[in-house]
This record gives C-alpha cells, structure tokens and sequence, in this order.
C-alpha cells in the first residue's frame, strides 16, 4: 500500500514539474535535475 502511494506521489511530482517546464518557469537542466531520481525510483519499482 505504501509503495503505490509513494508511486503515485511521484508521478504526481513529475507531472508538476512537466507543467512548470511547459510554462517556461523552469529550464530543461532544472527539470532533468528534478526528475531524474524520481524517474529511477520508479523504474526501480
């Protein structure tokens, strides 16, 4: 249960900080710095 609860509250971030780069409020090395170990736990799972 926890598992998918945490899963789901990173892919919600990732989906927060999508939106931030299509807004241009964020650059594209902003975004990859807070993406990128959030794409590896998922990947881990």
């Amino acid at each position: 249960m926890e598992k998918l609860l945490l899963k789901e509250l990173v892919m919600e971030f990732i989906s927060f900080c999508d939106q931030l780069l299509d807004e241009g409020k964020i650059t594209e090395d902003q975004y990859e710095e807070m993406v990128k170990t959030k794409r590896a736990f998922l990947d881990s799972q």
